[in-house]
């Protein structure tokens, strides 16, 4: 599978492509999102991708235009669990041949463990496409519904 094998990359991986990125309405909703140096809003926001392997982790850094956003990665308990700041979030990995689906389960802020209602909500797909192309779908909602982030589109492997 072509998702495996480049996450099988000793020395990791890098990606470029576009993405049309949304935020949800309100200015708490957007104070938030930018509180936590997430991408703004836009349509045809180039995106870059370098993977860096550290050991049995992973440093994922994304540029949405000129907005870093950089996270580590890692297996744990038999969740993915990405760490961005002061927010850990364990998701659940579900992959079948055309690509990986991503299910927020847990959430902790620090070291303590958020409950499920105040928890942020992330589902993300990553679907292979055709000449090493992926096509990625996230989208993140707040504690008691309301989306906060969604981003989508077309990553070139390279």
């Amino acid at each position: 599978m072509e998702l495996q094998q480049f996450h099988d990359r000793a020395e990791g991986g890098s990606a470029h492509g576009e993405f049309q990125v949304r935020r949800g309405h309100g200015r708490l909703r957007n104070w938030l999102v930018s509180l936590a140096g997430l991408p703004p809003a836009g349509a045809n926001v180039p995106v870059s991708l370098k993977v860096v392997v550290e050991g049995d982790r992973e440093r994922w850094i994304r540029s949405f235009g000129s907005v870093r956003m950089e996270t580590v990665q890692w297996l744990q308990d038999s969740l993915l669990i990405e760490a961005a700041g002061p927010m850990r979030f364990g998701m659940e990995l579900n992959a079948d041949a055309t690509g990986l689906r991503f299910t927020s389960r847990r959430a902790w802020l620090y070291f303590l463990r958020l409950p499920l209602l105040l928890m942020p909500k992330i589902s993300a797909s990553v679907r292979v496409q055709d000449h090493g192309a992926w096509h990625v779908t996230v989208s993140m909602t707040g504690p008691l519904g309301g989306l906060l982030l969604a981003y989508e589109g077309v990553l070139q492997i390279r």
